[in-house]
């Protein structure tokens, strides 16, 4: 359940061009309701329905009158939208604590920068891979083992989506090293 949660707002903060961070993960998997609406503003704008339950109905009725395709991340979001609420508080409740430890005080800078509030450079590694940079990892010094594990299997997930887009859809890489 908690990983169908995650993966649906993460694809929704793909499909409405939000940058991906812990913190706004974090975010809209409290209140993923809000997300459908940021997705509304930002990609379903010709969609009527002021409110969440308005916008779903006129999406259904769009959908079922084949006005527009289904949108796989939008029914995955109301999916969860429309779940008892507490029942996904629920669900869901053993992982937050997890996101928000890596998410509070000086590791949101850290680990979950907003790319448009931070002075420092955001390292992606798209942009580590493309300059050749060396990356360290001292998952030691988190505090707790839990921790350590959720970021560094974090960090193994990004890795390897980047390495697959980049031999997917950047042909002249595929033969190139990851230094």
């Amino acid at each position: 359940f908690q990983w169908g949660a995650t993966a649906a707002i993460v694809q929704g903060l793909f499909l409405a061009g939000l940058p991906l961070t812990i913190a706004r993960v974090l975010q809209y998997l409290r209140d993923p309701a809000a997300l459908v609406m940021e997705l509304k503003d930002r990609r379903f704008q010709g969609i009527p329905g002021e409110t969440l339950g308005e916008f779903a109905s006129a999406y259904e009725a769009s959908v079922a009158a084949e006005e527009i395709a289904r949108v796989r991340e939008l029914d995955d979001l109301l999916h969860y939208v429309k779940l008892d609420s507490d029942y996904y508080a629920k669900m869901i409740g053993s992982f937050v604590p997890q996101l928000e430890r890596l998410s509070a005080g000086p590791r949101r800078e850290i680990l979950s920068p907003e790319p448009t509030e931070t002075d420092r450079e955001v390292l992606s590694w798209p942009s580590i891979d493309s300059r050749g940079l060396v990356v360290y990892f001292y998952l030691g010094s988190l505090h707790g083992e839990e921790s350590a594990n959720a970021l560094g299997r974090m960090l193994l997930l990004d890795l390897e989506a980047h390495l697959a887009s980049r031999y997917s859809y950047a042909p002249e890489a595929r033969g190139r090293r990851l230094t």
